[in-house]
């Protein structure tokens, strides 16, 4: 979980029934490397505005204490990026214009993805409400893209959130497509708490599932167990 947490934003930090695991407690088994890794995570994402390396190859996170004259060097492969654009280092002052960028826009706007207003992260909803939590922990309205429970839209959409609650009934109840008919008393309680508790941040009591399953948040799979929340119902393997 620990080394998943350096690879996935949103499992940072790693934490024990919603309480952040102290570093000096898992030092002697993860190693002063691990340790190292976890401090520089953090301090990538505690940046608002953060910048990486324009290098495909490298794409590292640059800390903002690098900056010289707009011009930011990266500490893993030296290349410089323009902290505006950024872009690779160029002369003029103008920036040029980031083809690769309106080419993904444009992906996005045709597949609905939504950009986070705080670290402009692309995001896709899947599951769940339109309430969108960012791995920079902005909350934020999937179709306005403007601050949680700022706008008067909707906070579901009825199909998805049907297709969700259904996906969980089969899952707990092991019930083929041929019987679909007969689960529609249970299908609508989950679409109830999941409408009741679609705010929920996982940090209350979980059940376990044994058997091999995929974390809904950072879509490992675990050979062995998962824990499900009793409220909103999402497997997670934290």
């Amino acid at each position: 979980m620990n080394r998943c947490a350096l690879r996935v934003d949103s499992l940072f930090s790693p934490c024990c029934r919603g309480w952040d695991i102290p570093l000096d407690m898992v030092r002697w088994i993860m190693g002063e490397d691990f340790i190292r890794q976890y401090r520089e995570k953090a301090l990538e994402l505690a940046a608002l505005n953060r910048i990486y390396c324009h290098q495909p190859t490298c794409s590292a996170f640059i800390p903002l204490s690098r900056i010289t004259t707009g011009i930011i060097s990266c500490p893993t492969c030296s290349m410089q990026t323009c902290t505006t654009c950024k872009m690779g280092a160029h002369e003029h002052r103008q920036c040029p214009t980031d083809t690769g960028l309106q080419q993904v826009l444009e992906i996005a706007l045709q597949e609905e993805w939504r950009r986070c207003p705080k670290c402009f992260t692309m995001i896709e909803l899947r599951i769940g409400c339109y309430h969108m939590t960012c791995t920079c922990q902005a909350e934020f309205c999937s179709l306005r893209e403007s601050h949680w429970k700022t706008c008067q839209c909707p906070h579901f959409d009825e199909d998805m959130l049907n297709a969700r609650a259904r996906n969980i009934y089969n899952r707990e109840q092991n019930v083929s497509e041929d019987h679909q008919r007969f689960v529609a008393g249970g299908v609508g309680q989950i679409v109830h708490e999941l409408q009741e508790y679609h705010e929920c941040d996982y940090s209350g009591q979980r059940r376990h599932w044994f058997g091999q399953y995929q974390c809904e948040m950072c879509h490992e799979y675990l050979p062995n167990f998962i824990l499900e929340c009793v409220h909103c119902r999402l497997l997670s393997c934290y």
